[in-house]
């Protein structure tokens, strides 16, 4: 434990002494502590315009959808493969597994 009682890595989301410092949310929900504390750092994704957030979750659902999919129709030409190379099967599937 720490000096002031949390366990190491957790955080207090809510302050309703507001003793901490730390920035707090707005409004009607003052004693709401914000993690990760906000910045104005344009880089920032929670400062991200929801076109720049769409083009970056597209971008990594593309990207995971094309290495899904090229990996597994590998598997439809192992056996052309193995019979023309003379790698065995299990050879052929531990280098599918790599290329992940």
């Amino acid at each position: 434990m720490t000096e002031n009682g949390f366990v190491p890595g957790t955080m207090h989301l809510v302050d309703i002494e507001g003793t901490l410092r730390a920035k707090h949310a707005s409004g009607g929900q003052t004693d709401v502590v914000l993690i990760p504390a906000p910045s104005d750092d344009p880089d920032d994704p929670l400062n991200w315009s929801a076109k720049r957030k769409l083009l970056s979750t597209a971008s990594i659902s593309i990207y995971t959808f094309a290495i899904g999919t090229t990996s597994a129709a590998i598997y439809s030409i192992l056996e052309p493969i193995e019979k023309d190379t003379g790698l065995t099967l299990n050879d052929l599937n531990a280098g599918t597994g790599y290329m992940v």
